[in-house]
């Protein structure tokens, strides 16, 4: 067969011409694909604007109505200053009308720049919100506790320190919201592996102490032992290459520490006759917890408690739960949430965590008529502790929505996907599960969580 010489070169040429052609091909494909893209972000960020001027709209609504000002002209005011300082270019429109001009219609828009199509020539789009509220003439009633994880994981990376902020934010908003007095309830329990109620319980009918003896133990003698290593954090544990032990022996007295009933009573709130059992020793529990405060409506008084939170201990969210349901259950060991109307008060129970079940129901004496929360160092046993812990804590979470009681969830910097698997099914509803991995996150979690509180009860649109 004849081959013609110059065939490689005519052949190379065509392979250059068919790669100039592709080149322009592939400058169209990722065009278009920069375009799709471009479009995808800006339709993103221009639907989270638009949330977040909502958002602005129905708090600077609902703080306006819930102020007590009755003059229009300054509850318009009021609203417009709102709204600046969240978006200062807004446009914002007021009106009243209805009867006696107690219905609020709050209207407001910006233009936004788009992020990526702008730089292809594309308009800013107009970003709206619409808010209607009735100016109240009688309150809504709110009972809301909180369970806040101080753990030690919250001291990493100042998470305490930005759940103080949320938390105080979160009481500021539905207090305002409250007509009269009584309207609006909080309660805080702050646990780890124990909650921590007040001395003054003491003497309580629904009360059992541990005898408070002196105790007898033994402990590492870190200064006689060599090489010693200590771990922080949940768990924390110090390893020496040489251990030498020290027995010491202490008196004991109850702080407010407070275990869990036997027999199946950690299920259920009431006293219902089966007395709650204070631990006076052989826990972690000390007077150094951070105590619990029951339904109160003495606002100042919560916000110092939440400011002065200290991180220690373990993880075990029964115990958060669990009493933060007590606070709002009208029966003892708290009756605070007796004086509500049942039938019209709003009953909410707001978790908080950064971690997963580390401890569980677990370890007793002969001196203690209730059940310990200890932790196993093994790691098999770490990993059963979990499970079993977690079942608790789905066990007592559908009790508490079964008595009406509605469930907000917010995992902060979780990552296990078991406990944010049992967080989400805790939750009243999918919108009740708020997932949160920053600290901007979490204080915008409260921030939303309280305006729609208040929100639900006076918002119209």
């Amino acid at each position: 067969m004849y081959l013609n010489k110059s065939h490689p070169r005519c052949f190379g040429r065509f392979l250059n011409n068919e790669s100039g052609n592709f080149s322009i091909l592939l400058g169209v494909v990722i065009s278009a694909l920069l375009l799709t893209t471009g479009a995808t972000v800006d339709y993103i960020d221009g639907t989270n604007a638009q949330q977040r001027l909502q958002n602005f709209a129905d708090r600077a609504l609902i703080d306006a109505v819930a102020s007590s000002e009755d003059d229009r002209s300054e509850l318009k005011k009021r609203i417009r200053l709102s709204l600046a300082e969240d978006i200062p270019t807004a446009e914002v429109d007021v009106q009243f009308f209805g009867p006696d001009n107690k219905n609020v219609r709050v209207s407001a828009k910006y233009q936004k720049d788009l992020l990526i199509m702008g730089a292809f020539g594309f308009e800013p789009i107009d970003v709206t919100a619409l808010a209607e509220a009735v100016i109240p003439t009688d309150g809504f009633k709110l009972n809301l506790a909180l369970a806040l994880d101080t753990t030690l994981s919250m001291a990493d990376f100042g998470r305490i320190d930005d759940l103080k902020i949320a938390a105080t934010e979160l009481v500021d908003t539905v207090s305002r919201s409250a007509v009269n007095p009584g309207d609006v309830k909080v309660s805080m329990v702050p646990f780890s592996e124990y909650v921590r109620i007040d001395e003054s319980n003491r003497g309580a009918s629904w009360l059992e102490i541990q005898p408070e003896i002196p105790l007898s133990y033994t402990v590492l003698d870190e200064d006689k032992s060599v090489n010693c290593v200590s771990s922080s954090g949940e768990n924390s544990a110090t390893v020496c290459q040489v251990s030498v032990y020290k027995t010491i022996t202490e008196p004991t007295r109850w702080e407010g520490c407070m275990g869990s009933r036997k027999d199946g009573a950690h299920l259920y709130p009431e006293y219902g006759g089966k007395l709650l059992q204070g631990t006076s020793h052989s826990s972690n529990c000390h007077g150094g917890y951070n105590a619990m405060m029951p339904l109160t409506e003495n606002f100042p008084k919560i916000k110092d408690a939440i400011d002065s939170l200290e991180t220690i201990g373990n993880t075990y969210i029964p115990a958060g739960i669990m009493w933060a349901w007590r606070t709002l259950d009208y029966r003892l060991p708290f009756d605070e949430a007796k004086f509500s109307n049942q039938q019209e008060t709003r009953n909410v129970l707001l978790l908080m965590t950064d971690g997963t079940n580390s401890v569980t129901l677990n370890g007793e004496r002969a001196d203690f008529n209730g059940i310990y929360h200890w932790n196993n160092l093994t790691a098999d046993r770490i990993e059963d502790d979990k499970i079993e812990a977690n079942k608790i804590t789905l066990e007592i979470c559908d009790s508490i929505k079964h008595a009406g009681i509605e469930i907000i969830t917010i995992p902060h910097e979780v990552n296990d996907s078991d406990t944010l698997d049992i967080l989400k099914s805790c939750a009243s509803s999918e919108s009740f599960f708020i997932p949160t991995f920053s600290g901007d996150e979490l204080k915008e979690a409260f921030r939303n969580v309280g305006t729609n509180l208040a929100v639900k009860a006076r918002l119209t649109r």
